[in-house]
């Protein structure tokens, strides 16, 4: 649906995507190496990768290690029964990441997948609008600090973004061709997103039907009509391979791992006595308004970036923008509804996926602006070098913005892991075959399930001291070395 007319802007060189995809993939790369150096910084990537793990060898689940009954805090995320050990998240995403597990790799698979986001995010943009708008949505998305930074960790909302970007594209072109394919491929995309982040896919897809659904009671199209039955008949398939799933892990058709982990994560508001275990009206908009807050600063690295969107004022808005929006919007007003007990807020991680909508709705407000500034300036003399030195000096001012944010957060970043990182150089200066590691303090060494090898049988075992545990531990396995961690970060052979 390009904008018919649309007077050709400077800014619409085809060679601009391939210049953004490059700086992408390098800037994703030098965080990975240079920032998070493979660390996780959450309990979840040891998730994903553990079943990517599973998935590599030819497995649904792992049988439990001979030491099962040692581990207790050391796994979380991780269903444990008596007889398997699995993930309890969806099998999108660790699924994805099984090509960069064989290669010894597993981040490979994030960093592709920013390229192909930032892709998607163009021609989804060149198709509603024009190559003008595609451009500045790519360059807002590949310059996102939000969006790097996610790219360079192992977490599903690098595959729901994907599975999204290109489920909007393919629903586009459903919408205006008669090639069922691209209904399929919507109704796939829209299943993969699903089976990464099932809430997060609902509540962004659903503008879409209602889009489809319009167009068909406006048109009466049988082409129309056709490419929705396409769509939903595509997307129930992944939606069925989800319970299979969940039935063959768990034996219950109706429980899902993610369920059987944590049945009381759901959606609603809840009333306990332990004010930290609630989730009234009034906390969840609190945290709305907290994740907000802090999406204002990490969408472009600049304080109040959000704001940007008021400039959509100066365009002709379309049934895309609102659609859009919606989706966008959709993910604001139903995590508030989510309920995660004992955690105060989820910030704005959960928020991720809008930024597909606000890369394109950016780049609208963006270039609207551009325009009646230029028609303001056209009778004033030197008015186009005064808008071209208004756009010079906001890109100088917005690169500065850039650098002081990702200096804060490589610091902080770097404080984060400073524990784990001091705990694993400690252990990897010592033989740590099937070794036990007992840990002191408040130490959480999430790297720990990054080396775990699901099907090894000498793995070393972490865990915490708790008074003469670690006595009575040893004398069950007497043929295993052990050490202690302590608050010193020293870590001392105890046999």
């Amino acid at each position: 649906m390009p904008v018919p007319g649309g007077r050709r802007r400077r800014f619409s060189s085809g060679l601009l995507l391939p210049l953004v995809l490059v700086l992408v993939g390098g800037a994703v790369l030098v965080l990975h190496l240079r920032v998070f150096r493979g660390d996780p910084i959450t309990t979840d990537e040891n998730s994903y990768l553990f079943q990517a793990r599973i998935f590599a060898a030819g497995h649904l689940w792992a049988p439990p290690p001979p030491e099962g009954r040692l581990i207790d805090f050391d796994f979380s995320m991780i269903n444990r029964t008596e007889d398997r050990w699995f993930s309890r998240y969806p099998f999108a995403h660790p699924l994805t990441l099984v090509p960069g597990v064989w290669l010894g790799a597993p981040w490979l698979m994030p960093w592709l997948m920013a390229l192909a986001s930032v892709w998607a995010t163009h021609a989804l943009a060149r198709r509603l609008y024009d190559l003008t708008t595609a451009n500045v949505a790519a360059v807002l998305m590949g310059a996102s600090p939000f969006f790097l930074a996610m790219h360079a960790t192992l977490l599903s909302h690098t595959t729901a973004l994907v599975a999204l970007s290109l489920c909007f594209l393919a629903s586009v072109k459903a919408f205006e061709s008669h090639d069922y394919r691209w209904g399929v491929l919507a109704g796939a995309c829209a299943g993969l997103a699903f089976n990464a982040r099932p809430f997060t896919a609902i509540l962004m897809t659903w503008p879409l039907g209602v889009w489809g659904l319009r167009i068909w009671f406006r048109d009466r199209s049988p082409a129309v009509r056709n490419q929705l039955a396409c769509i939903v008949g595509a997307g129930l398939v992944p939606v069925g391979l989800y319970v299979l799933y969940g039935w063959a892990l768990t034996g219950d058709w109706r429980l899902s791992p993610y369920a059987l982990y944590n049945p009381t994560e759901r959606l609603g508001f809840v009333y306990v006595q332990m004010a930290e275990m609630q989730h009234t009206p009034a906390q969840a908009l609190a945290q709305t308004m907290d994740n907000l807050a802090r999406l204002n600063v990490s969408w472009l690295g600049v304080p109040g970036a959000l704001w940007l969107l008021l400039l959509l004022a100066w365009q002709r808005l379309k049934a895309a923008d609102a659609v859009l929006f919606l989706s966008g919007a959709s993910l604001v007003v139903g995590y508030a509804f989510f309920y995660f007990p004992g955690i105060p807020t989820i910030g704005p991680m959960y928020y991720f996926e809008a930024l597909l909508p606000l890369s394109v709705l950016g780049a609208r407000s963006v270039l609207g602006a551009c325009d009646v500034a230029v028609e303001m300036l056209r009778s004033v003399r030197g008015g186009r070098a005064l808008v071209a030195g208004g756009a010079i000096a906001a890109l100088v001012l917005w690169t500065a913005a850039l650098g002081s944010f990702w200096n804060e957060l490589a610091r902080s970043i770097e404080e984060t892991l400073k524990p784990q990182r001091s705990l694993a150089a400690a252990v990897d200066s010592q033989p740590m075959d099937g070794a036990i590691v007992f840990m002191a303090g408040r130490t959480r060494p999430e790297w720990r399930a990054v080396r775990y090898d699901p099907f090894g049988e000498r793995n070393p075992v972490y865990m915490w001291t708790r008074g003469d545990r670690h006595t009575r531990i040893m004398a069950l396995y007497p043929d295993r070395p052990a050490y202690l961690y302590d608050d010193d970060s020293q870590l001392t052979r105890l046999r």
